[in-house]
């Protein structure tokens, strides 16, 4: 996915997932021992859980890095393999969040338009283009989180639209989250407040009426 000028907003990169044939181990409490000190992150209980399922099929981690694939590697378990896999990306982090949105841990898209767009995206080698520019999106971001601090507001939108066609050039929802890192995403963060909600229609509707007036004398 890319802005109006060709700023990748999300993209997919080659990457491997780490895999564990459990039908034949013979001392499974030693390699969760060896596994952890490589991948700390994972939880000891359930990684022995699927060492001893005797499965032949069980991810132990997706989107390894070239350091732990070769550490892995370098453990010398038969049982232990790796197949290809993607980790999608988004460059922008929060910029975008709330328009692009994300997808689970198999790249399909969950929210945004990784969601509404999934098959155009999976199956179109060709990037999604959209109006939106990064540059006054970043200004947009910026000055809105200014005016929230300054006038200690707990949420806020903004948005730029090119009246003649009606584009959407810039579009902000505070506050946002990164797409980068899911589990940092809550009910409050998720919520689009430029698209979704309620508005009393009223306020909006004042500085066209001034406008007309002074366009008409």
């Amino acid at each position: 996915i890319v802005d109006r000028n060709g700023t990748i907003l999300a993209t997919s990169l080659p990457t491997v997932d780490l895999y564990v044939d459990a039908r034949d181990i013979s001392n499974p409490e030693q390699m969760a021992r060896d596994i952890l000190k490589i991948l700390p992150t994972l939880d000891k209980e359930e990684l022995l859980e699927k060492l001893k399922s005797q499965s032949s099929f069980k991810y132990l981690k997706r989107n390894l890095t070239p350091k732990e694939q070769y550490a892995i590697n370098r453990l010398g378990y038969p049982q232990l393999n790796f197949t290809d896999g993607e980790q999608r990306i988004y460059p922008q982090s929060h910029l975008f969040s709330h328009i692009i949105g994300l997808t689970n841990i198999d790249n399909k898209g969950i929210a945004g338009l990784e969601m509404a767009f999934h098959q155009r995206l999976t199956t179109d080698k060709q990037p999604l283009q959209l109006s939106v520019d990064t540059g006054v999106q970043n200004i947009i971001r910026y000055e809105l989180a200014k005016s929230m601090d300054t006038f200690s507001a707990s949420a806020g939108a903004a948005l730029v639209m090119n009246a003649q066609n009606g584009e959407i050039i810039a579009l902000t929802s505070l506050p946002d989250f990164d797409p980068n890192r899911p589990a940092t995403r809550t009910d409050y963060n998720i919520f689009n407040r430029a698209t979704l909600g309620l508005y009393e229609v009223g306020s909006v509707m004042k500085p066209f009426t001034v406008a007309m007036g002074l366009e008409t004398g």
